[in-house]
């Protein structure tokens, strides 16, 4: 009977043991998931903070081309506007050089008609 009480106690001891050993294996395995769990949270605060940097940075894309488009437009605009400036500066051109050609045509004719009537 003492043979069977010792085999008890060595039966309980063992069985102690791996239930101690069982909830260490639990304590570690909740350390495990308390960090793997932190670690997500931070990936997913990581994700939701470039999404919304890459949404900032579409919203700025496209007032940047917003921007763009209407100076592209402007810049045409002025590039219109100096054609039609250079071509009324040409017409204005040719419109003075032909009133000095109807000018010295006059001044010449007069020349002439003051030394036919000098004769």
């Amino acid at each position: 009977s003492e043979e069977t009480g010792g085999m008890w106690e060595e039966r309980f001891s063992d069985a102690h043991k791996a239930a101690r050993d069982s909830e260490k294996e639990v304590a570690e395995l909740r350390r495990e998931l308390s960090t793997e769990q932190g670690e997500k949270r931070e990936a997913e605060r990581a994700l939701r903070e470039a999404r919304e940097t890459g949404e900032e940075s579409q919203a700025r894309l496209k007032t940047v081309g917003g921007q763009l488009t209407a100076q592209k437009t402007y810049s045409a605009k002025v590039e219109e506007e100096m054609r039609h400036k250079q071509e009324l500066l040409a017409a204005c051109g040719a419109k003075e050089q032909s009133l000095q050609d109807q000018v010295l045509q006059r001044t010449e004719g007069e020349a002439r008609l003051r030394g036919a009537l000098e004769r």
